[in-house]
């Protein structure tokens, strides 16, 4: 069964209870399936979060969506106003034959409502501020007090549902906007796999900045952990176009000023105290050759679906001090969840992130 079980429509489990059943079903229209995982979509572009773990009535929140013609209780739809919860009923109707198809969707008001942030051609109306508020929505407060779980079970992975979401190798992370490529900095090499000899992703060329570091002074994560909610004025005031300010590839990375050994065990507190298993710290240092640490995640997120990934470490150098950046590169699950358990992490390990004085 292909997808992830939230996002997929319930006649697709309904089909695939079937098949193990080696009953004759009558099948699934893909479309409709498509429309049904699209009104996910968009619910969790809107809310910020999944309307539930499983489209069946082992899901309370599903359970209640049937038993109330989608006029759910749950606050995360009561968020959400009049006008796009009929849109969203339409695209997650259960009877797929009373679901909306796309001439539904581009004829429905909300579709057709005037967008303020975009121009009459559908282009941004202002992508450099768009960008600008995109990246300080991805702040993360330090005072906020570390939360100890990522799930109540988190080293038991769901098996109720056999889901194909591709395990892409992390030596493949280049070709992923969800794996954050290296940062480095004109001393460094660049680094390189057998099939993507040509390709590497590097950080402007570092000037005088009162940023602190100036090395790291055009890095946009760095500007999740500055002292305010606001971006610094060197990443916006050459920027010409929205990648400028915030890119193409996940931001799930800091820097650190400890050294390794004691960084892993901040990692491993960490991890450990939101019930994930993790390997002897020596394995973490030395499982993996080509880096300077090594942890292999494997969790439950908050929906009880499948969490795994890396978090890899590796030295970074520049002219002022020796940094370590830690990326956190998702191999399977649900990207929200991945960015959620990532400042989980950063929360917990706070005394290990390096911020530069502004």
């Amino acid at each position: 069964m292909c997808g992830s079980p939230p996002y997929i429509a319930p006649e697709v489990i309904s089909c695939s209870k079937s098949s193990q059943a080696k009953a004759k079903g009558s099948g699934y229209a893909a479309n409709m399936v498509d429309i049904w995982s699209c009104g996910v979509v968009l619910f969790v572009l809107l809310v910020g979060n999944t309307p539930w773990d499983q489209p069946t009535t082992e899901s309370w929140e599903f359970d209640e969506y049937i038993k109330t013609n989608g006029r759910s209780s749950d606050e995360l739809w009561q968020k959400l106003p009049a006008s796009v919860l009929s849109l969203l009923r339409g695209m997650m109707n259960v009877d797929a034959s009373k679901r909306f198809n796309f001439e539904h969707i581009k004829r429905h008001p909300w579709y057709t409502r005037k967008n303020p942030l975009l121009t009459a051609d559908g282009r941004m109306h202002d992508p450099l501020g768009l960008a600008t508020q995109m990246l300080e929505s991805l702040y993360i407060d330090f005072e906020q007090k570390p939360r100890t779980t990522l799930s109540q079970d988190s080293m038991q992975i769901d098996t109720r549902f056999s889901f194909t979401q591709p395990e892409t190798p992390v030596m493949d992370m280049q070709f992923d906007w969800e794996r954050p490529p290296r940062a480095l900095n004109a001393s460094q090499p660049t680094e390189t796999t057998p099939t993507t000899t040509s390709l590497n992703f590097q950080l402007p060329s570092p000037t005088s900045s009162s940023y602190g570091d100036s090395s790291l002074a055009d890095e946009p994560s760095m500007s999740q952990f500055s002292s305010n909610r606001t971006v610094p004025l060197r990443l916006t005031q050459h920027a010409r176009q929205f990648q400028d300010i915030l890119p193409n590839y996940s931001l799930t990375r800091f820097f650190s000023h400890l050294p390794v050994p004691q960084l892993l065990s901040l990692l491993s507190e960490a991890l450990h105290a939101m019930n994930i298993p993790i390997p002897p710290l020596a394995q973490m240092q030395t499982g993996n050759q080509s880096h300077a640490g090594w942890i292999k995640v494997k969790a439950m997120d908050s929906r009880r679906c499948g969490l795994t990934g890396d978090i890899v470490l590796d030295g970074y150098e520049t002219d002022e001090r020796e940094l370590v950046e830690v990326r956190f590169v998702k191999v399977k699950g649900d990207p929200l969840e991945w960015r959620r358990f990532f400042k989980r992490v950063v929360v917990a390990c706070q005394a290990g992130v390096y911020v530069p004085c502004a």
